[in-house]
Order: C-alpha cells, then structure tokens, then sequence
C-alpha cells in the first residue's frame, strides 16, 4: 500500500510537471525530485517502476481544461449581465412621465 501511495504521488508531481512545462519528462527526473523533497526517505532513483506516459498525463489536463474553459458558468455570467442591462432599461422606462 505504501509503494502504491509514492507512486500515486510520483504520477501527480509528474502531471503538475507537464502542466507547467509542456514537454516530456523523465521519470528519472521525478524520482530525484521526490527523493529531494522526503529528505532521501523516498528513493525511486533505482527503482524498475515506470509513471505514466507524458502523453497521458497531458491528455487528461486537456480534457480538464476544455471542460473549465467552457463551464456554464461563463456563458450565465454573459446571460446575466445582458438581463441586467435590459431590466435597467426596463426600469427606466417605467419611471419615465408620459
């Protein structure tokens, strides 16, 4: 379960990588990160375990960033500011003596 953990951990620092630099990146690279960051209490330099390909990994940040950039929320936030000025409108006429 632990061995499991750190390399759950080693796929995560390895996506936030990419998402950050667009190149690839080598697990050995990864490894020397996290083996710097625990003090030399996790040590994958030596290891036979293989992260998951870049392009994977980049591929998912895709589809999470399409799905961000074309949330709903956006196009409400459009819709309300487009209400809003027409009830201003509104309102004014209302106000306004004949």
């Amino acid at each position: 379960l632990k061995n499991a953990l750190i390399i759950v951990i080693a796929n995560h620092m390895k996506k936030s990588y990419l998402s950050w630099n667009k190149d690839t990146v080598e697990d050995a690279i990864i490894f020397n990160h996290l083996y710097e960051l625990s003090n030399g209490k996790i040590d994958l330099t030596k290891s036979k375990e293989e992260l998951s390909a870049s392009y994977e990994l980049i591929k998912v940040n895709k589809k999470q960033s399409n799905k961000s950039n074309f949330s709903s929320g956006s196009k409400s936030v459009i819709v309300k500011k487009s209400k809003l000025v027409k009830n201003n409108t509104n309102t004014k006429n209302k106000n306004r003596k004949a």
